[in-house]
Formats: structure tokens, C-alpha cells, sequence
């Protein structure tokens, strides 16, 4: 049931006066936080139109709620440090509820200001269906604590609001907030601050919003006590907003996940919506299974969201905007932990902004990717993916605007990974897609489409033997080469078009190159010449390449169409067409062979030189009488023939 869904219903026909009184209203409204408070944050997020009170949502309790304000909660926060602490007020509640009503109960913090200067853990003794509705905004001394821990208990929900507070020193220290939100799940332990710890619960709806506090939202972790439930099964969304004044801190983070000890818990949940405005840190996961983000809508100092070590992860939606941090911050990240890799991965679409890597994925294996990166002129991507050690993964990235690279894939591990990249006017200012020395695995580039590169770059680039596969690429643009790849590679290339004045490789050509029946090069010019055939010195064909006359014509129609004319003492009929590799000691290339007098056969092999491809003449000697096999000689030389 939803949160709007499940208030309605419970809200009865009661008055609400036996909740909150006139007394307590207008103390409320004379306290506004935002008249109290000139500098008090408005909130750069999108808010309900009920919300109040800072940002805290008014939402209405039912009539059997009990009010944290009978037993000494006061909306009297009047500045750092003043007003009186309702943590006390709350747990005091907290218990009553459970004691009084049981399963099925609601707390309610009416609306106002409240302060927090000491923490409190919370045992809601295995209850069912309690509710913690905090319509009113809480802000925290600057206390190195965790405000409030949730233990043992089912089917919860909470709704929270933190607005300033937490531990900030100020924009010019050395390190603004005293712990490392990334690395440290014990934020309090190492001089932060988190707002809510929740620890074994199973079944959370959470509502929780933070505008420019200093801490943590939100943790989740591994049960206090075995007899506990499993700590799993969130649900709701999570909001963070910035402070108007931005010399003030930001949310410090919005969540930290993890499941302790008990790597691999299952079920840690499905969150419709995450929202951080510019938080200085990223909302972290560590070693859990099950996780859904339908979507994130966000931007971060540091980076990105980072996944470690966990297992089946689903989004739908997932915008990552600009990143304050250095070139190679990541806009998302998954990668191991220390126990275990991620696997099982997909997010139907991602969207990135600007500068930094976009998708970053390290020894994960079994995922699916889409992903769409821009970025400016003054703040150029690093690459738009960048895969690591990964195995049995799909990516299709396109990209936009300025930057290095579109994909970069590295280690050793590498295997079985298909890339579709797609430049949409990108300007890339080294190799669009390329393929490290340490990758030894196999590489599927499926359907590329890849247009603007630098005159020293190319477009695609293999610096190891792995064997990549080229499916149906798209090559447009005059800058440049098309593949840069190195001497005896493993590149195939299936189906291309090419349109532009690119050369084809700065190093070696492809392996294998199949054009796809039709889709072939154009015989641009073909000379003929007679003359004798003994060592290949006669029947020469010469003829160059249109690499931009792609899907142009078919040229076995030209040649045989030359060669038809042709006399008794030169070139006839049986011409075939193919690219191989010939031995070891010719570059690849097109083997245009005929049939020739005097029972011999002689042709040209297009090798490459200097990133273009050169004609040779070439010559099949005699079967051999005991074993049938053939040497062919290339530019009449009988010293060193390829067998």
C-alpha cells in the first residue's frame, strides 16, 4: 500500500485537535523556521505542494496517533544549539505506542522545528505496521552521533525530514566534513554524523528528506541481534536538497547499504526515487542482493552512485548530471568488494552530464547497459564507459559533444563483452573504442556507428591480440584512420559502410575482412597487361581502392566484365575474390586470383602500407606431385615462398 494510500485510510472522522491542539498550531506557525531563520535553506528540489515546515512533509496523522509532543517535544529550535532536544520525546513515545496500542501504531511529530543534541536507539520490540510520521523537520547539533537507530521490527514506515545541522567545518578546511561518508559505514565513530540507522527490519516505506545537512540520511545494515529479523525489503524514495546560501554545506550523503557480516543478504529492496542535489558524497551499496532503483535524478561532488559486491541490480531510469570531482570521477560504479563482484546487472537507460567516466564497471559479469553521455566543451568525458575485467555484458553507449573516448576496455579478464558505440556528433580526442594490450578475451563491437576522431587517433583501436569481432560498423568522417591495430591481430570485420577520406588503418588492416556480398569495395581502376607468366612476372592486374565507394556496386561485376575482353594470352575467367590470411609473412589483404595459360594461376594480393592498401603481384606454382600442396610467390620471388 502506498504511503498517500495507507494515511487516507487511516485517517478517521475524529478531530484531529485530539492530536495537535490550537496552542500547539500556533506555537507552530511562530516558529516557521524560515522566519526565524533568514538564512534557512529553499530546498533547489521539487517538493509537494503540502510541504512545510523546511521541507518536512505536513502529512495528516490518523486519529489514534500518538503525539510526540505529551510527552515534552517542543517545535522551539531557535538557532545552533537552542531549543529543546526531542530525541528523548520521541523514544518516550516510540514506547508508549508500542506498549499502548502494538501493532498497528503511529507516532506523530506535528509540524514545526525541532532540535536534536543527543541519539537514541529504538526497539519496536517485533512489532507490525508501526508508523513514525515526522511532519515536522528536525535539525541535529553538531555531535559526532547517530540521531536515531531503528531496531526489530516489521512492515515500518517513516517519515522524515532532517533540515541543517550535522558536522560541517566550513568549505575552506582541508576536509569540509570530518569523515569519509564514501569509505566509512561508522560514520559516527569516525567524527560524522548519520541521521537514521535502520537494523533488522524487514519491510521499510520510507519518506525521508534532508536539505542541507551535514550528515548521513540514511543507513541500513545488518541486524544487532540474530533473534532479529533480516534487515531488507525497502521501499519509498529519498530526497536531498541544497542550500540556497551554497557557501553552506550540502547533504553529506544519502545513504549507506550494507549487510555487515551477513554478505549476500537478499531482498534489500525496491526505491521508486532517489534525489540528491549536488550531495558532496555518493549513496553507496556494499555486498547486498535484490536491489531496484526505478529512479535516480542527481548530482554529486565526489562522483557518482557506487554498487560494491552486489548482486541482481535493476533500474529504469538513472540521470547522473554534472560531477564536481576530477576528469575520472565516475557517474556510476560497480565494482568488487572485498568479499565477492557484482553480477546480474541492468539498467534499461542512463543518462550522463558532462565531465568525468560515465559507466564504470569492474570485474562485474551478467549485465545490460544503456547509456547516453554529453557533455560541453569546458567539461569534457573521459570516457563514456570504461569496462574492466568484466565478462558476459552488453553495453550500447552514445555520446555527444567533447571528450577522450567513448568506450575503454581493459584487463586481463575481459571476456565475452559486446559494445555498441554511437557518436552523435561526438569530437573525440583519442581512439573512440579501443581494446587495451592486457585484454585477451573475446570482443563483439556491434553495429558502431563512429564519425569525428583527431588526425593522429582512429576510430577504433586494438592494441592486443584478442579476437574482436566487427559487426556492421559505420565509418564516416575524413580525419584520421578507421582501425589502428597491431601486426598479426585477431580483428574481423563483418559488413561495413564507409563515406569519407579516413585512411582504413594507421598500423595493420583487420584479419579478416568480409564486406557482405554487395556491400564490397569498388574497383576504382583495373589495367591488364599481357606478358609471360613464369614466376608470376607477367599477367599483371593493377587497381586501387575506394574505401568511401561502400555499398556502391559489386566489384566481381567489374572485373569479370574487364577480363571478358581480354585475349587468349591474358587473364580469363575463374576470378574469385576473398580475404584471408596468407601465412605469416604478408600483411592481409585481397586475393584477386584467375585462372591463367599454361595451367598456372597468378593475381594480385592488396596488402597495406603505410595504413593503405598496396597491390602485389602474386603466382601459384604446381600442385606438388606427393602431397598436392601449393606455394604461392608474391612479386615473382621463388626464395621465400609462402606454402
Amino acid at each position: 500500500m502506498k504511503r498517500r494510500d495507507f494515511f487516507q485510510r487511516t485517517l478517521g472522522a475524529a478531530s484531529s485537535a485530539s492530536v495537535i491542539n490550537c496552542s500547539t498550531l500556533l506555537r507552530t506557525e511562530n516558529l516557521s523556521p524560515f522566519l526565524l531563520d533568514g538564512d534557512s535553506p529553499q530546498p533547489q528540489t521539487s517538493m509537494d505542494p503540502a510541504t512545510r515546515n523546511g521541507g518536512a512533509r505536513a502529512t495528516p496523522a490518523s486519529s489514534t496517533a500518538i503525539s510526540c509532543l505529551d510527552f515534552g517535544a517542543v517545535p522551539d529550535f531557535h538557532g545552533e544549539q537552542f531549543g529543546t532536544d526531542v530525541i528523548p520525546a520521541i523514544k518516550a513515545a516510540v514506547e508508549a505506542a508500542l506498549s499502548t496500542v502494538g501493532d498497528g501504531c503511529e507516532i506523530h511529530l506535528p509540524p514545526g522545528r525541532y532540535r536534536a543534541s543527543t541519539s537514541a536507539v529504538i526497539d519496536l520490540r517485533g512489532r507490525r505496521h508501526v508508523t513514525l510520521n515526522f511532519a515536522g523537520s528536525i535539525t541535529t547539533d553538531p555531535s559526532a552521533m547517530t540521531v536515531l537507530t531503528f531496531v526489530n521490527g516489521f512492515d515500518i514506515r517513516i517519515n522524515a525530514t532532517m533540515l541543517e545541522g550535522g558536522i560541517f567545518d566550513g568549505w575552506e578546511a582541508d576536509r569540509p566534513y570530518r569523515a569519509n561518508y564514501l569509505e566509512s559505514a561508522n560514520v559516527a565513530r569516525d567524527g560524522g554524523q548519520e541521521a537514521i540507522c535502520i537494523q533488522g527490519i524487514f519491510g521499510c516505506e520510507l519518506d525521508l528528506r534532508a536539505y542541507g545537512y551535514a550528515g548521513r540520511l540514511l543507513r541500513t545494515t545488518e541486524r544487532a541481534d540474530q533473534s532479529h529479523p533480516p534487515t531488507g525489503a525497502f521501499s519509498g524514495r529519498l530526497e536531498t536538497g541544497r542550500h540556497s546560501n551554497l557557501q553552506k554545506a550540502r547533504v553529506a550523503q544519502v545513504l549507506w547499504a550494507d549487510s555487515g557480516t551477513e554478505v549476500g543478504t537478499g531482498n534489500w529492496g525496491s526505491l521508486e526515487r532517489v534525489v540528491c542535489d549536488f550531495d558532496y558524497f555518493p549513496p553507496v551499496w556494499t555486498n547486498l542482493n535484490d536491489i531496484e532503483i526505478a529512479t535516480f535524478d542527481c548530482a554529486f561532488a565526489v562522483a557518482g552512485p557506487e554498487f560494491r559486491g552486489c548482486v541482481v541490480v535493476e533500474g529504469n531510469y538513472w540521470y547522473v548530471g554534472d560531477l564536481d570531482g576530477g576528469n575520472l570521477s565516475n557517474h556510476i560504479t560497480f565494482k568488487p568488494s572485498s568479499e565477492r563482484k557484482c553480477e546480474a546487472l541492468r539498467v534499461s537507460r542512463m543518462r550522463f552530464l558532462n565531465r568525468g567516466v560515465g559507466l564504470y564497471v569492474d570485474g562485474a559479469s551478467r549485465f545490460d547497459f544503456s547509456l547516453d553521455h554529453s557533455s560541453g566543451h569546458h567539461s569534457p568525458l573521459w570516457a563514456a564507459a570504461q569496462l574492466k575485467d568484466a565478462r558476459n555484458g552488453s553495453v550500447t553507449v552514445t555520446a555527444s559533444g567533447y571528450g577522450e573516448r567513448l568506450i575503454l576496455i581493459r584487463g586481463a579478464d575481459s571476456d565475452n563483452l559486446r559494445v555498441t558505440p554511437i557518436d552523435q556528433n561526438f569530437r573525440a580526442s583519442d581512439n573512440m573504442v579501443e581494446v587495451s594490450e592486457d585484454v585477451h578475451g573475446l570482443i563483439l563491437i556491434d553495429r558502431p556507428l563512429l564519425q569525428n576522431v583527431l588526425h593522429s587517433k582512429a576510430r577504433i583501436a586494438v592494441r592486443s591480440h584478442s579476437q574482436v569481432i566487427i559487426d556492421t560498423p559505420v565509418f564516416l568522417g575524413d580525419d584520421g584512420a578507421i582501425f589502428d591495430l597491431v601486426d598479426g591481430n585477431q580483428v574481423f570485420v563483418r559488413g561495413s559502410f564507409h563515406r569519407g577520406e579516413a585512411i582504413l588503418a594507421r598500423n595493420s588492416p583487420p584479419r579478416h575482412f568480409n564486406s557482405g556480398g554487395n556491400d564490397a569495395l569498388l574497383i576504382q581502376d583495373l589495367r591488364i597487361n599481357a606478358g609471360s607468366n613464369t614466376h608470376g612476372d607477367g599477367g599483371e592486374i593493377t587497381f586501387g581502392i575506394g574505401l568511401g565507394a561502400f555499398s556502391k556496386s559489386a566489384p566481381m561485376a567489374i572485373l569479370k566484365s574487364k577480363l571478358s575482353n581480354a585475349t587468349d594470352t591474358e587473364l580469363q575467367g575463374g576470378l574469385s575474390m576473398q580475404f584471408r590470411h596468407i601465412g605469416n609473412k604478408i600483411y592481409d589483404g585481397f586475393e584477386v586470383s584467375a585462372s591463367m595459360t599454361e595451367n598456372e594461376t597468378v593475381g594480385v594480393l592488396l596488402t597495406v602500407e603505410h595504413g593503405r592498401y598496396v597491390p602485389k603481384r602474386i603466382k601459384m606454382s604446381e600442385p606438388d606431385p606427393i602431397n598436392g600442396r601449393r606455394l604461392l610467390y608474391v612479386d615473382g620471388s621463388q626464395d621465400d615462398p609462402i606454402e
